[in-house]
């Protein structure tokens, strides 16, 4: 039986992936896993059936100086010694360094996209916009699901106050409405293990997320 993964107990295996012609192996792939459920039971999100308390910590990445794992190593190793067991990777999309030692030490992720308006900079009056943020989604997500760290997905940051108290746009929110419930349904096409599907800032997207 497979060892269970959690924050205090971070085990980790590999599943090995070769593919051979004529009798040769042409390529060959690891992935490393860790073996967990992430569950929601009222008002509880559960890890392997257990209730889970999140102690978290959240950051904006601020290029050159956090591009080694040490900088991951040396934040998730503070988190921890201040009793913490969760981060927010937060309006960026993170090296995915970050997830592989937060794989090892035992720090549950909430993985956030790049798909923020804190600045003001989204053209949410076009099209474009919205198809290209599930693209990026897709990718998203693609890239993280296997991470055992991952204990569910932020699809945006903050766009709901921007649209209404920055730009002024309410003409603007049926398509941001939209766009929660097409988020919502790329997470749980391409993640069905991971129930919380969230968006900072913006409540609970009207009972979409």
């Amino acid at each position: 039986a497979l060892l269970l993964w959690t924050p205090e107990t971070p085990n980790l295996n590999s599943r090995v992936v070769s593919l051979s012609a004529d009798g040769k192996d042409i390529d060959r792939k690891a992935e490393r896993f860790g073996w967990r459920e992430w569950t929601i039971d009222g008002g509880k999100y559960l890890l392997n059936g257990k209730p889970i308390q999140f102690r978290s910590d959240s950051w904006h990445f601020m290029g050159v100086p956090q591009m080694t794992r040490r900088y991951a190593w040396a934040w998730f190793k503070a988190i921890k010694e201040a009793n913490g067991n969760a981060v927010r990777l937060h309006a960026q999309v993170y090296p995915s360094f970050y997830h592989d030692v937060a794989d090892e030490m035992g720090i549950c992720i909430l993985d956030e996209t790049a798909n923020w308006a804190s600045d003001g900079g989204p053209k949410f009056d076009r099209e474009i916009f919205w198809k290209n943020s599930i693209t990026h989604l897709e990718r998203f997500i693609k890239r993280d699901r296997n991470h055992a760290s991952v204990l569910g997905w932020s699809v945006s940051n903050e766009n709901k106050p921007v649209i209404l108290h920055v730009f002024n746009r309410p003409d603007l929110m049926p398509a941001q409405e939209k766009a929660w419930a097409d988020w919502r349904d790329t997470c749980r096409r391409l993640d069905p293990t991971r129930p919380w599907i969230s968006s900072d800032g913006e409540e609970d997207g009207k009972g979409l997320l």
